[in-house]
């Protein structure tokens, strides 16, 4: 014969309320038998069923969450592979800024980093892979690379070497469980989790995650010094193949292949018709402390790869030397040309000497390379090189040029 139940609960209401679950009636019990009573109170016997409610409640709440299984909901990392989503066609966006090269403004001195950037679509089950490089917002490379068959319209492979690990790898690297967090932060005021992996080579992948999207925010591919150039992550996500840009790039004429100075001769005096259609342009015969010591008339040749259907080409460049009389330094030189021209370091005689459109009007693009700094821009139909010992003088070069006076 079972013992009778007895509790310290003595309010009938508060046995009605917890009569229904032995669980909770066994708990607030044990709540109550702590409590003081204050007998004769009607309102104090409300309150105390209310908080003996509460107390029950909340105990009970904490027992579930100390026995609840740990572990049971998705890892970040899985939620990080989730966030790609599903489909046949990988589609990565990375940005990047050029390390050491900026547009300038002529008029206000403003500068701004000039980006890369690389948009990737992979379909692995058909081997197919599209690379598209933007620079300056122009579209500069457009390759095409079909694995599967005998079609390969790119100079070389689709996806550039410093992103492979990202690019192919990010995604295995989640769902195998190489990927690990190493702790939390801070990027461009976004809370991010950061995972890093080290890919088959042997370097290592630090990817930075938010943290409430779960979606890559910035990669970095580290060297065996821990540093390592950071690609912002536009877009990673897999789509359906209808959505996928898979289609042929727009032909381009075929880039020089090889350009130089086939001929100088040194000008007496400035040539201000040298340039055939249009004056030469000049930065006066001084500024600053430097003085324009020598004019040049060059013969320009450039050659077109075997099988494009393009001859060699004969032309004309000017080069304008400005420095101190009794020196080379500083010194700042101009070059121009009617063309784009590769012998004075435009790339592929369409870009400029870091492969980015080339600007006009008020703007130029300026490559810091150490001891030499390059600007590049076109003014009016003639597109000019400066190359100068500081930025300050090249700039101010940039900004005297003119017509010269016939």
């Amino acid at each position: 014969m079972s013992s009778p139940v007895t509790t310290a609960l003595t309010d009938p209401e508060e046995l009605e309320l917890l009569a229904h679950d032995p669980r909770l009636l066994a708990l607030a019990d044990a709540f109550a038998a702590t409590q003081r009573r204050r007998p004769g109170l009607r309102a104090g016997r409300r309150r105390r069923r209310s908080a003996l409610l509460g107390g029950a409640l909340a105990t009970c709440g904490l027992l579930v969450a100390m026995l609840a299984p740990r572990g049971s909901g998705p890892s970040f990392t899985e939620r990080a592979a989730a966030a790609i989503g599903t489909g046949s066609v990988l589609h990565v966006v990375l940005v990047a800024a050029q390390p050491g090269d900026s547009l300038v403004n002529l008029v206000s001195g403003a500068h701004r980093a000039q980006t890369t950037e690389r948009e990737y679509w992979l379909d692995a089950e058909r081997g197919i892979e599209h690379a598209l490089v933007r620079r300056g917002g122009a579209l500069t490379e457009d390759r095409l690379v079909n694995s599967g068959g005998a079609m390969v319209v790119a100079p070389s492979a689709a996806v550039h070497p410093a992103l492979e690990a990202f690019v192919r790898g990010y995604r295995e690297a989640l769902s195998s469980g190489r990927a690990r967090s190493i702790g939390g932060g801070m990027v461009r005021g976004v809370r991010v989790e950061w995972l890093e992996f080290r890919t088959a080579g042997g370097s290592r992948e630090r990817v930075g995650v938010n943290r409430s999207t779960f979606r890559p925010v910035v990669v970095r591919s580290l060297d065996a010094t821990g540093r390592g150039v950071g690609w912002r992550v536009g877009d990673i996500r897999l789509v359906p193949l209808a959505r996928a840009d898979l289609s042929l790039p727009e032909p381009r004429p075929a880039a020089p292949s090889l350009g130089g100075i086939a001929d100088t001769r040194p000008l007496a005096t400035a040539p201000a018709a040298a340039l055939e259609g249009a004056s030469t342009l000049w930065a006066g015969r001084g500024f600053r402390a430097l003085r324009l010591v020598s004019v040049k008339l060059d013969t320009l040749r450039t050659a077109y790869p075997a099988g494009s259907g393009r001859r060699s080409q004969t032309s004309q460049g000017v080069r304008l030397l400005y420095a101190p009389p009794q020196s080379h330094e500083p010194y700042v030189e101009v070059a121009e040309a009617r063309r784009p021209e590769l012998a004075y370091s435009f790339s592929g005689g369409r870009e400029t000497f870091d492969g980015n459109p080339i600007p006009a009007g008020d703007l130029v693009d300026v490559v810091s390379l150490g001891r030499e700094t390059i600007g590049q821009l076109r003014v009016g139909s003639t597109y000019v090189t400066l190359r100068a010992s500081t930025e300050a003088l090249l700039l101010a070069a940039a900004r005297r040029l003119r017509p010269m006076p016939r």
